[in-house]
């Protein structure tokens, strides 16, 4: 594990996944866990893909492929590439074990800097190949729901830099997105109170999310805010039938395979379309408010 700290913060990160372990003040920790009772990640980096594949098979240049579920690099080892007291970067490249299941060459560089009281993700993708790249990229950071030992869940409310008006695709019982068929409504959102109940329809998905950010903040207008601006999709998720103390709030370039998919990787949503020799950063922001 790697520590990095400011005058207000301190970040801890696994070298696995680069996933961040654990952020934290002083007072409070805001990360989740990872307790597997109810869901044993905490901040995972979702490449090449968000969510399901059909059947987790996908067909690249008429071969086929499978990857789980949010890809393979939050399962991969990444190496040390610098750090200092506030900045960290680590590194993870593609190798003959990928090549089977994603058949492109890359690189990713996952930087964590701290300014401030907010904590900076930045994800550098290298496209090392001689033919372009298409990958969908993703967070999926769990934030502790309640933060302070006086609330509960419901003390809770994400909040919307822009009003939201939205119609949930059905997430279906494999994990794919039904576009045609809409499970929930939303008008002009600006507030979206929390309870276990609103995720019996599994994840919240916000297609094409107007806000550059989102906040998750009691009602003393306590807790965090999460930047995204580099991302058009944003979901909410939390294990809703465990009744579990947080909440993921999830930047995306793209989402799960359309249930009808014909399992054209190529036609996949949102892919980012990274060209030979040439890298693309995007970055994401968890700012404390207290």
């Amino acid at each position: 594990m790697y520590q990095i700290t400011n005058e207000f913060l301190k970040a801890t990160v696994n070298p696995l996944g680069a996933e961040l372990a654990s952020f934290k003040t002083a007072e409070r920790e805001y990360l989740w866990n990872g307790n597997p009772a109810y869901w044993n990640r905490q901040s995972p980096l979702l490449f090449p893909i968000i969510g399901s594949l059909k059947d987790n098979k996908t067909i690249i240049f008429g071969k086929e492929y499978y990857l789980n579920k949010h890809g393979f690099i939050r399962d991969l080892d990444f190496n040390l590439v610098s750090k200092n007291e506030n900045e960290i970067i680590l590194t993870n490249s593609f190798t003959e074990e990928t090549l089977t299941l994603y058949p492109f060459k890359y690189r990713m560089n996952v930087k964590y800097s701290l300014q401030e009281k907010s904590l900076i993700t930045t994800y550098q993708v290298f496209n090392l190949d001689s033919k372009i790249m298409p990958f969908n990229i993703g967070a999926h950071p769990g934030i502790n729901c309640p933060l302070y030992p006086e609330d509960d869940f419901e003390s809770y409310a994400v909040y919307f830099e822009k009003a939201e008006s939205f119609s949930c695709p059905k997430i279906e019982k494999d994990g794919l997105i039904n576009l045609n068929e809409n499970v929930r409504k939303y008008s002009n959102l600006k507030k979206l109170d929390l309870k276990h109940e609103i995720f019996d329809i599994d994840t919240i998905v916000i297609l094409n999310v107007k806000s550059d950010w989102a906040a998750l903040l009691n009602k003393s207008g306590k807790g965090l805010r999460i930047h995204f601006s580099d991302f058009n999709t944003f979901a909410i998720w939390s294990p809703g039938s465990k009744k579990a103390p947080f909440v993921c709030l999830e930047p995306w370039v793209g989402y799960p395979d359309n249930f009808l998919s014909d399992y054209d990787f190529l036609k996949k949503a949102d892919l980012i379309l990274l060209e030979p020799r040439s890298n693309i950063e995007l970055s994401w922001i968890l700012e404390i408010i207290d």
